[in-house]
């Protein structure tokens, strides 16, 4: 008798254990399910291209022919003798988005690689660049092929020994996007450069992690960690006679970036 009643009481135990075991399953299946759901919709707007972000409209050789008169015009100003008065030494650069873009698109990678041989500009790491002005912001977008060594543009040659993507990939890379607000401190000749915001496609990430992510790109341009993080620097080029251009003001509108300059010792 003592042996058959034990066995109900066995039994009971497991059943009950059995219905313990199930909301911790149904748990763990709603953790994993909701994970999964957070890991796609990050990738997702991780993968889509920012709302600002348009292609060029131009045909690439239109866009070179701009790019190189805008380029020419600059350095012709740099370089250009002015009156031995201070205010014969300030003058104004006015350039509009498109013409920015189209340097972007088509001069950067043969300046990058002058300037910086050991930038990934001009690889196949880094497909189009792109800016956008709005007031008192700059939008800079750039997109990138994480890992894609196999990633191989057509190639265009557009004159000058200048080399672009005949067609820029729309769906390729992801887009790496940061938006600055400059300023000029009253105090001074010097300039602030705030990150207002830092995304990978439409995915909003601590602006913060900015320079971590693009230092690879930018770690060998001067003093850059310093203007990231939004310390106060001098804006100046130094130019071949020995002549310095200095940054007055910088004034950011709907498509149009303008920037006062003074030319001196």
């Amino acid at each position: 008798m003592h042996t058959r009643s034990a066995e109900p009481f066995r039994m009971t135990r497991v059943r009950h254990g059995k219905v313990r075991r199930k909301p911790l399953l149904i748990c763990c299946a709603v953790v994993i399910v909701a994970l999964i759901g957070l890991g796609w919709w990050m990738w997702s707007k991780a993968a889509a291209r920012p709302e600002w972000w348009a292609l060029p409209t131009q045909d690439v050789r239109v866009q070179a022919s701009v790019a190189s008169d805008v380029e020419n015009s600059v350095v012709t100003a740099l370089h250009e003798h002015r009156g031995s008065s201070e205010s014969d030494q300030e003058w104004t650069l006015r350039l509009t988005e498109q013409e920015a873009n189209a340097w972007l698109s088509t001069r950067l990678p043969k300046w990058s690689a002058n300037q910086f041989p050991d930038s990934p500009v001009g690889d196949g790491t880094i497909g189009l660049v792109q800016v956008r002005f709005e007031p008192d912001l700059i939008r800079l977008g750039v997109q990138i092929y994480f890992g894609s060594s196999d990633h191989n543009p057509s190639i265009t040659e557009v004159g000058d020994g200048t080399s672009v993507p005949a067609e820029p990939e729309p769906d390729g890379g992801h887009i790496i996007s940061v938006c600055i607000r400059p300023e000029m401190v009253s105090d001074g000749d010097k300039m602030t450069v705030a990150i207002e915001d830092f995304m990978i496609g439409r995915l909003s990430l601590p602006a913060s992690q900015a320079f971590s992510m693009i230092g690879d790109l930018l770690a060998d341009i001067q003093d850059v960690e310093s203007a990231v993080s939004g310390a106060p620097f001098t804006p100046m080029i130094r130019l071949v006679d020995d002549r310095a251009v200095r940054l007055l003001d910088v004034t950011v509108q709907d498509q149009l970036l303008i920037v006062r300059l003074r030319t001196g010792n």
